[in-house]
């Protein structure tokens, strides 16, 4: 069920940097529960590296979810995130990855975000873990991200971080971005403009709610 393009922006982020930069800086790796292929949210098979019962050495850790996954439940993966988490710089999650995490525990204390058709399901699920309406949330060491194509702003700020300005343009300028997206920006979702049919009173009203977001009206 992983979203492969989440995971996709994610890693050819890193797989950007180190042509810019002309070695292999970063190196990752995909693991799951059980050894063979997993199929993606499009069908698409991917093959994984290692399984959970694989001994592996690494400085960040990301939870791959996808839109509508907040139902798995995986006691082995979770106890695995526990025993993984002291050993790792940062852990993280993209798309509904936050949900794994929180289930293990390892959002207590933290804020976090997730996908904006998730976000009602995760505050029912974890009131007391805050939760950001934001694209991507960097707490401490810990990384959630909304998914889908903001998984490659998240990860433009680890590249950002570890290799400095000049690094993050030209891969800004490699994959044509427009603009460089921060933790400060919100996920660009509208009830007015979404594809399911509304009544035209709900549609005035949003507009004008939006019409007047910093001055929010009685």
């Amino acid at each position: 069920g992983v979203s492969l393009l989440g995971l996709d922006c994610a890693i050819d982020t890193l797989r950007a940097a180190n042509r810019y930069l002309g070695w292999q800086m970063y190196h990752w790796c995909t693991i799951g529960q059980d050894d063979g292929l997993v199929t993606s949210t499009n069908g698409l098979r991917l093959a994984l590296d290692h399984t959970i019962d694989d001994p592996v050495s690494l400085d960040m850790l990301f939870v791959c979810g996808w839109i509508g996954g907040t139902t798995y439940r995986s006691p082995k993966v979770e106890a695995w995130l526990r025993r993984m988490a002291p050993q790792v710089e940062a852990l993280g999650g993209l798309t509904a990855g936050a949900f794994l995490l929180a289930r293990a525990g390892l959002l207590d204390g933290y804020t976090c975000t997730t996908h904006w058709e998730d976000a009602d399901t995760f505050r029912q699920m974890f009131p007391d873990i805050p939760l950001s309406d934001s694209i991507f949330v960097i707490d401490r060491n810990r990384m959630t991200s909304a998914g889908g194509l903001v998984s490659m702003d998240l990860f433009m700020q680890i590249v950002a971080r570890d290799c400095g300005a000049r690094t993050t343009l030209a891969l800004a300028n490699s994959f044509q971005l427009d603009r460089l997206r921060s933790a400060e920006d919100r996920q660009t979702w509208s009830l007015a403009q979404s594809a399911r049919p509304q009544p035209k009173q709900i549609l005035r009203a949003t507009s004008l709610m939006e019409a007047t977001i910093d001055a929010p009206l009685p």
